[in-house]
């Protein structure tokens, strides 16, 4: 049941400082998301445990965040990065157990970008859970899956496991008759193995990967990675979103953090 089915009283906004995690490419938008920053004495932030995605109530199937939204680091306006501390005026909690930690944002006050961080803050962040998300395969789990955990979490930051690697390549499916670029993060976490789709921006230019897809090669191909056991990742699960995704959420690796 939606908020506006029993409740017809104005939402009053609340401004929220967020350190952000992950700006990554979704289906009709931006995947914007964050833990809570308490602004402290000076301009120090304590970040705490809870994690925020923006979720845009005017945006219809799944509230992807419009590019134009996040435009407001300073100096020219460009696009919120990660690390970046913003100011959002949230409306409500979305209250979707399938992504609990939804919140609609009111897309009518402008973001304000407050200060930056570096990866030095992640190792005092990082989420621990046992084991990641799965029920067999490697690459999604199953509607329902979500609220049914112990503790229902659709966003993790961890740090790199020890057995982990890039592959690069390029494929069709169902949908596209032609070849797409693919970017995978392969790793074995708590003894399980999962195949996460990279959707981090920075990604192709990180390695330095051709702009066509007909110059990507047909299969998996591992990319090396310098200091692999320094790197961070923020890891998604995506939303059910009508008419074509409503049996799985899928794996995501939102944003990639090297030292």
């Amino acid at each position: 049941m939606s908020r506006s089915e029993y409740d017809e009283s104005p939402v009053m906004a609340e401004v929220k400082h967020i350190l952000i995690l992950a700006n990554s490419e979704r289906e009709g938008g931006r995947c914007i998301a964050g833990k809570l920053a308490t602004p402290l004495e000076g301009e120090n932030f304590d970040v705490g445990q809870q994690w925020i995605r923006l979720n845009n109530p005017s945006s219809p199937g799944g509230g992807a965040v419009p590019y134009e939204h996040t435009l407001c680091r300073p100096p020219s306006r460009s696009a919120v990065r990660p690390f970046d501390v913003v100011k959002v005026a949230l409306l409500d909690r979305c209250n979707n157990p399938d992504h609990p930690e939804d919140w609609n944002y009111d897309p009518n006050q402008p973001w304000e970008w407050v200060a930056a961080s570096n990866v030095g803050c992640l190792a005092a962040i990082v989420d621990t859970p046992p084991t990641l998300w799965n029920d067999g395969n490697e690459k999604a789990v199953q509607a329902g899956y979500i609220r049914k955990m112990a503790n229902p979490a659709s966003l993790y930051l961890i740090k790199a496991p020890s057995l982990w690697n890039f592959s690069w390549f390029k494929a069709s499916n169902y949908f596209n008759a032609y070849p797409k670029k693919r970017r995978r993060l392969q790793m074995t976490f708590g003894r399980q193995y999962h195949d996460f789709s990279v959707t981090d921006s920075n990604f192709d230019r990180r390695f330095k990967l051709p702009n066509i897809a007909s110059q990507w090669p047909d299969s998996p191909t591992t990319l090396p990675v310098p200091n692999p056991g320094d790197v961070y990742f923020c890891l998604s699960l995506t939303g059910l979103t009508p008419p074509d995704f409503v049996s799985h959420h899928y794996k995501i690796c939102a944003t990639i953090f090297e030292p």
